[in-house]
């Protein structure tokens, strides 16, 4: 017999939080945030074709802002349905969620580090302690939520902004987006595991 959803919700997470406390983190962090499955298309839009649609997806991305396919991804409850932020306590995905994209470019990120360096010379940087959080973990984050006054931001949010409306029509994607551009794929496997371990360190407690 089929669960109801919210059944299946829970079935899911207490085996995720299994999983989460008996195998490595790495083991983790490649099945669950790496790979062609992005939950969002399979289970939520229920996309027939769902992994193809997200290569599709990926492959749109990286054309617009010129970066290599292979350095696209959506990393998120999006992804898996379950946020594995540690302080959202294993939320799920809802209408009010964000699509995060994590994109790796060296160029991109330093080129966002200078500009973060100049707005805080010249004026008041909000976020301060946020934001060099985030580089000395070698990402920089960039919300539509949050906008930074600089001609490097400016221009990105101009270039995002120009598809945005595409990804709406052609992917029924209808969610705000957050762009979070890493140094290197080491660094993003290096946030997120460490993320899996804190989630591990909780759940043993």
């Amino acid at each position: 017999m089929d669960l109801p959803p919210n059944m299946c919700d829970i079935a899911a997470l207490e085996a995720l939080k299994q999983s989460i406390v008996t195998r490595d983190a790495r083991e983790i962090y490649h099945e669950h945030l790496m790979g062609h499955n992005l939950w969002l298309f399979e289970k939520r839009m229920k996309l027939p074709n769902a992994p193809r649609r997200y290569d599709e997806l990926k492959g749109y991305v990286s054309q617009k802002l010129g970066l290599s396919f292979n350095n696209v991804a959506i990393i998120g409850s999006a992804k898996t349905d379950f946020s594995f932020n540690p302080s959202n306590d294993f939320s799920l995905f809802s209408d009010s969620s964000d699509i995060d994209f994590a994109l790796v470019s060296t160029r991109h990120f330093y080129r966002f580090w200078d500009a973060y360096t100049e707005v805080a010379r010249k004026n008041y940087l909000p976020n301060y302690n946020r934001i060099t959080g985030s580089i000395f973990r070698k990402f920089v984050e960039i919300s539509e939520r949050h906008p930074i006054h600089h001609p490097h931001f400016e221009e990105w949010h101009k270039q995002v902004g120009s598809f945005k409306k595409d990804i709406q029509t052609g992917f029924g994607i209808i969610h705000d987006i957050n762009y979070r551009i890493y140094d290197s794929w080491e660094a993003v496997e290096t946030y997120h595991t460490d993320g899996i371990n804190e989630l591990k360190k909780k759940l043993s407690d």
